[in-house]
């Protein structure tokens, strides 16, 4: 069982409480008040086991950056109230190495399909995947 008000409690073997529910411009762990229920910790478990995934290919350490946000919080970072970031099924990182983000994405972008995650176009300081259902621009998509 996951103590998900202990930000050193694994997820999964790679990934931590921190990682899931860190909020940090306001310096803490998402919780109930900020709209995290049972179902929304399940879909982090499966978000982490997707970014362990993600390392798998890379090869390398990530640092996530945002992945669960509430739908107060999302706006303040530049989201909406209803992004995939509220609802756990998300993750933006950087590769841990001098692996940049774009050959990164190159790495990522041949997997997309079996993995059956999106990744976001256009972003040069970070990567976004997510398991959301993919539309009409694809597996790598433009917001």
């Amino acid at each position: 069982m996951i103590n998900w008000t202990d930000p050193k409690a694994h997820v999964t073997p790679n990934f931590t409480v921190h990682d899931c529910l860190w909020l940090g411009h306001w310096g803490r762990l998402a919780n109930a008040t900020d709209g995290l229920t049972d179902d929304l910790c399940q879909k982090l478990i499966t978000t982490c086991e997707n970014a362990e995934k993600i390392r798998a290919i890379l090869q390398c350490p990530m640092l996530i950056s945002s992945m669960y946000r509430s739908p107060a919080y999302s706006p303040i970072v530049g989201g909406s109230a209803t992004d995939v970031h509220t609802q756990g099924i998300a993750f933006d990182f950087v590769p841990d190495t001098i692996l940049s983000i774009d050959a990164a994405k190159e790495l990522i972008r041949p997997n997309l399909d079996d993995l059956n995650l999106r990744m976001e176009a256009g972003t040069t300081n970070w990567i976004h995947i997510d398991s959301h259902q993919v539309g009409a621009s694809g597996r790598e998509f433009i917001p």
